[in-house]
């Protein structure tokens, strides 16, 4: 009960602050150094990087899975590493590899939530512009999808991960990488999605497609072991 008083407390009203933070995985492995980035609430912006340059390092600091090896990461002024502090509310997470179960979209829409709401899957559903891909489903939210979603297309199954990422109504989106497996068209698709929240949630889209990046207000590019602003 405690823990959810705690939860319940956490909102993001004003920025993140990476202050100062070093990581390293090893001696010979160093990540960041000295990295100083602030991410303003509502903040629509793009982060680019070679493979290996520490993208996904960084997400994972962003959401406490990792814990830098000097300085410190606030939400407001929650240090995300705190471990009373449940950061899975605050963050809606969409990753490059899909992972789903044999079940229904719904049972897939909340993954790892008892008691989910079915109210709730429908209210996101017809506020997040997703009603034509359930209505294209043969059972809408009830269609079961098969082993490892094989019934779906790739980009339904992409539709399908960011209503999940979205069932907690985060304040902040992270999508890493999330386009890399879409062709063309589905990209395409993804992307005017994902402008509809805009100046509605903080999103953070992780990508290695420069072209992809004239869609955001800020853009940065992670090289050295630093960051740096190049829109």
């Amino acid at each position: 009960e405690d823990q959810q008083i705690i939860n319940s407390e956490i909102s993001f009203k004003n920025k993140i602050n990476f202050k100062n933070v070093d990581f390293k995985y090893n001696e010979n492995q160093k990540v960041f150094e000295n990295l100083n980035v602030e991410i303003k609430k509502n903040d629509f912006i793009g982060i680019v990087g070679e493979s290996g340059s520490g993208k996904s390092t960084f997400i994972n600091l962003l959401c406490g899975l990792l814990i830098p090896t000097k300085g410190e990461i606030l939400i407001d002024e929650y240090n995300v590493n705190n471990s009373s502090i449940n950061l899975r509310k605050l963050i809606g997470y969409v990753p490059q590899k899909i992972f789903l179960v044999d079940g229904s979209v719904k049972s897939n829409v909340a993954l790892g939530i008892e008691n989910y709401s079915i109210d709730r899957i429908q209210k996101l559903i017809e506020e997040s512009n997703f009603a034509k891909f359930i209505e294209d489903l043969p059972n809408g939210i009830e269609t079961e999808i098969g082993e490892d979603g094989n019934r779906l297309s790739i980009g339904q199954k992409q539709r399908l991960n960011i209503l999940r990422a979205l069932y907690n109504d985060p304040e902040i989106l992270i999508f890493d990488e999330s386009t890399s497996a879409l062709d063309a068209d589905n990209e395409r698709y993804f992307l005017k999605l994902i402008e509809e929240f805009k100046s509605k949630k903080t999103i953070i889209f992780i990508t290695h497609k420069k072209e992809l990046l004239s869609l955001f207000d800020k853009i940065y590019e992670i090289k050295e072991n630093n960051f740096s602003r190049i829109k």
